[in-house]
Order: C-alpha cells, then structure tokens, then sequence
C-alpha cells in the first residue's frame, strides 16, 4: 500500500511539472503571438502612412493639374475677350469714320 501512495505521489509531483511546462509553454506562445501581432501591426501601420503620403501626393498633382488646367480656361477666355474686344474696336472706329465720311 505504501509504494502505491509513493507511485501516486510521483505521479502527481510529475503532473504538476508537466502543467507548470505546458503553462510556461502556453505563455511563451502568448507571448511571440502578441509580439508577432505587434509587428504586424508596426507593418500595417507604415503601409497606411505610406500609403497616405501617397494620396496626399496624388491629390496635390491632380490639383495643381486642375489649377493649370483653369489657368489655361482663364487665358482662353481673356484671348477670346480681347479678341471680341478688337473687333468691336475695330467696328467702332469704322462707324466713326464712315460718319465723318458723311459728314
């Protein structure tokens, strides 16, 4: 009877060691997990960024594209007025001579 409470005593002393392993297992696999989940997200982070920086860059060459591109409607319209201009000018100093010519 006795080597069957030393046998079941070694048993538990062994149990016991076996847990505290599995316990110090699971938390070194907590551990790297969370370690790997804090690079992943150091990962991620800098992708977003980069990717940001990358939007941003895009948005300021679309809108110096549009500002070029209403510079150049601007200058379109200011060349057409001076164009309308001339020829009123050009009509107005006409009248004026043909009504000295009447004259």
């Amino acid at each position: 009877m006795e080597e069957v409470i030393k046998r079941i005593i070694q048993i538990e002393e062994e149990a016991a060691e076996i847990e505290k392993f599995v316990d110090e297992k699971i938390k070194q696999k907590r551990l790297e997990q969370d370690q790997t989940l804090e690079k992943l997200h150091q990962v991620l982070k800098s992708k977003a960024m980069s990717k940001v920086s990358t939007l941003r860059e895009w948005e300021m060459k679309m809108a110096n594209e549009e500002v070029e591109r209403q510079q150049m409607l601007a200058q379109e319209k200011i060349r057409n007025l001076t164009q309308i201009e001339t020829e009123k000018a050009e009509e107005w100093v006409s009248q004026l001579f043909a009504e000295i010519i009447k004259e």
